[in-house]
C-alpha cells in the first residue's frame, strides 16, 4: 500500500509533516540505542580506561534522551504534540474509503502497539516524572525499593524502541525511512567503506589499540603461558576478538 493511494490528498501535507517530525525523534532514539549498545559491553577495566566521569555522563545522558523521546512520541498523549497515537487517529479520519479503512484497522490492531508499549509505560512515566523532568528521589543514594520502582533495563529499552520502529513503519505504508544514520546501519544502501568503522567504534578502538591488555602476549611473552591460565574463556574470547580486528594472531 502506498500512502498516496490511501489517504485524502488534502491531508497529505500534514501527514508528511507529522511523519517527518516523528521520524526525526525515532532517528535520534535509535542512534542513542546503537551507541549505548557499543559502549556498554566495552572492556573498560581490561584496557584500564576510566569509565567515570566521561563515559558515565555520556551514557546517562543518552539513556535519559531515550526515555524522554519514548515519553514524547508514545506515552504523553494528552497534549497537542506529535505522537504515534495521534497520527494513527488522524490516519483513520483521512482514509479515502471504508474498505481501505477496515483493512488498515486490521493491520494496526494486529500490531498490538498499545498492548506492547504498555509493558514499559509505568517505568517510563516513573523515570520521566521523578528523575528527569523532576527530581523526587527522597535520598541519595536511593533505596533498593526506589531503584526497583524506577528502573528499566537496557534490554527493555531496546525492545520498546523496536515496538515504536515497527509501528512507525506500518504508518509509512511502504515508504522506507531509515531510522539510523548510514554509518550506523548495516542495511543502509551506503555501507561504510572497507577498513572503515563508525565514529564510536573508532573512538573505542583507539582505547584498545595501544593498550597493555591487547599487547600483553607480546610484551610479556616469557610469562604469557602462566598469565593466560589466569584468564577465563570469556576474557580470552574478548581479547582475541580485538586482536583479530587489528590483524594480530590469536593467543
Amino acid at each position: 500500500m502506498n500512502f498516496r493511494d490511501i489517504l485524502d490528498p488534502l491531508w497529505l501535507p500534514e501527514y508528511e509533516q507529522d511523519m517527518q517530525i516523528l521520524h526525526q525523534q525515532l532517528w535520534r532514539l535509535n542512534s542513542c540505542v546503537f551507541l549505548m549498545e557499543k559502549i556498554f559491553p566495552f572492556p573498560f577495566d581490561a584496557v584500564q580506561a576510566p569509565v567515570f566521569p566521561f563515559w558515565v555522563i555520556v551514557t546517562d545522558s543518552m539513556f535519559e534522551t531515550c526515555i524522554l523521546i519514548i515519553w514524547r512520541v508514545a506515552v504523553d498523549c494528552q497534549g497537542d504534540g506529535v505522537t504515534i497515537q495521534g497520527i494513527r487517529k488522524k490516519i483513520f479520519k483521512n482514509i479515502k474509503n471504508q474498505q481501505m479503512k477496515e483493512k488498515c484497522r486490521a493491520i494496526f490492531k494486529n500490531a498490538k502497539f498499545e498492548e506492547n508499549v504498555s509493558m514499559y509505560r509505568k517505568e517510563i512515566v516513573e523515570l520521566r516524572h521523578n528523575q528527569i523532568a523532576h527530581f523526587k528521589m527522597k535520598r541519595i543514594p536511593p533505596t533498593l525499593e526506589e531503584i526497583k520502582k524506577t528502573t528499566i533495563m537496557f534490554s527493555e529499552l531496546k525492545k520498546c524502541t523496536e515496538e515504536l520502529n515497527s509501528f512507525f513503519k506500518i504508518m509509512c505504508f511502504g515508504f522506507d525511512l531509515p531510522l539510523l544514520p548510514p554509518e550506523y546501519d548495516p542495511s543502509a544502501n551506503r555501507p561504510i567503506p572497507a577498513g572503515k568503522v563508525s565514529d564510536i567504534e573508532a573512538i573505542l578502538d583507539g582505547l584498545v589499540k595501544d593498550s597493555r591488555w591487547l599487547n600483553e602476549p607480546e610484551r610479556q611473552y616469557q610469562h604469557w603461558p602462566q598469565i593466560r591460565k589466569t584468564k577465563s574463556v570469556e576474557e580470552l574470547n574478548i581479547l582475541n576478538k580485538y586482536r583479530a580486528k587489528f590483524g594480530m594472531p590469536r593467543v
